[in-house]
C-alpha cells in the first residue's frame, strides 16, 4: 500500500502526463481540421473554375 504522500505524488505525475497528452491530441486535431478546411477550399475552387 502506497502511503498518502507517495499516492499524491503519483496522481500529480499522472495528471501532468495526461494534460500533456491532451494538449498533443488537441494540437493534432487542430492540424487535421485545418488540413480538411484547406482541402475543402481547393475542391470548391476547382468547382468554380
Amino acid at each position: 500500500m502506497l502511503n498518502k504522500e507517495a499516492l499524491i505524488n503519483k496522481l500529480q505525475t499522472d495528471n501532468r502526463m495526461l494534460r500533456i497528452e491532451n494538449e498533443k491530441l488537441k494540437q493534432l486535431l487542430s492540424n487535421i481540421e485545418h488540413r480538411g478546411m484547406e482541402r475543402d477550399i481547393k475542391l470548391k475552387r476547382k468547382q468554380i473554375y
